[in-house]
């Protein structure tokens, strides 16, 4: 194999010939030997990548089935939910009348659904994007705060949660839309 690789590279960089091959060589700053030894390391890596890396895998349909059915909730999509964030800090802006604030936020949003939920975001909310309403977009629900569960677990869109108390301050969420669990079919 080192042999061959060698005529390839005098046929490359010259005439073929192990003289052309020696002077083009010493041209590039090197010489046959060295050609050589880097020739054997080439051969040397590519035998251990194709016995390490290059070797047939064979599974039957049965076991690839039984490794689904083991694993299957690493071929799902976990259920997801869109929120609205209200938040208000127990030592933020609103501190000197937090009662007040949260009380009208209550009066409002209890009558009033999404317009006055949003509109309480974007007037009161010390929390992500109240400009934008306080959405968050899609999240697992599996990666939600612990306290926020609580709030929303089993909640339709459109429900509102009551305050829920954080270390930070107050939080009121809206669901704006839910996505149930889906599992990957095992013929996907």
């Amino acid at each position: 194999y080192v042999e061959d690789m060698l005529d390839s590279l005098a046929v490359a960089f010259g005439d073929g010939s192990r003289a052309s091959l020696d002077y083009n060589a010493k041209k590039h700053g090197t010489t046959v030997a060295e050609l050589r030894e880097k020739a054997l390391e080439k051969v040397a890596v590519d035998i251990i990548v194709h016995e390490r890396c290059d070797r047939p895998v064979s599974m039957t349909p049965k076991e690839v089935y039984d490794y689904y059915q083991a694993n299957k909730e690493t071929f799902s999509i976990p259920a997801q939910i869109e929120l609205q964030l209200l938040l208000i800090r127990h030592d933020g802006k609103y501190k000197d009348r937090l009662d007040f604030v949260m009380e009208d936020i209550k009066n409002t949003v209890s009558n009033g659904g999404l317009t006055s939920f949003t509109d309480m975001v974007t007037k009161y909310s010390e929390g992500p994007s109240p400009e934008s309403g306080g959405k968050t977009g899609m999240i697992e629900e599996n990666k939600l705060r612990a306290e926020f569960i609580g709030g929303v677990k089993g909640k339709p869109a459109g429900t509102v949660s009551e305050f829920i108390k954080t270390d930070e301050g107050y939080y009121m969420l809206r669901v704006i839309s839910r996505k149930d669990a889906e599992f990957v079919p095992f013929d996907k």
